[in-house]
């Protein structure tokens, strides 16, 4: 295994000079609820409906900001990509492979805005682009 920090020191993180550019939002992670022993039925069953709802939440918005990004590109088509487990849900596997547009949102919302059974679409547009 290659030690970076004998080759390079401690250096920061390699930027790529667009951080500025992404919403607070954004750059967060969902934090997995804690098992405390204290905690009630209730609680756990609270703090598991919250962790979903931020995994929706920065779901969302990592889509919409990719989705603009792509429009101010030219690019106005996506072809839906899933997973294809066992957590895909079923109008996640109806849409691969299937091509889209940018401007019209498909039944259910475009990859990473729907709500699937685990908490956040993990589907992705993979950019169409015309030449």
């Amino acid at each position: 295994m290659i030690n970076w920090r004998r080759l390079f020191g401690e250096a920061k993180r390699p930027s790529l000079g667009i951080e500025g550019d992404f919403p607070p939002e954004m750059t967060q992670r969902a934090r997995r609820p804690r098992r405390s022993k204290g905690m009630t039925a209730e609680e756990r069953a609270a703090e598991e409906q919250r962790y979903i709802e931020e995994r929706r939440r920065i779901a969302s918005v990592t889509s919409a900001s990719n989705r603009q990004r792509a429009i101010e590109a030219g690019i106005t088509r996506y072809r839906w990509s899933s997973c294809l487990d066992n957590r895909t849900c079923e109008r996640c596997r109806r849409n691969e492979g299937k091509i889209f547009s940018h401007l019209n949102a498909p039944k259910g919302g475009h990859p990473g805005e729907g709500d699937c059974p685990d908490g956040a679409c993990r589907c992705v547009a993979i950019a169409v682009i015309d030449f």
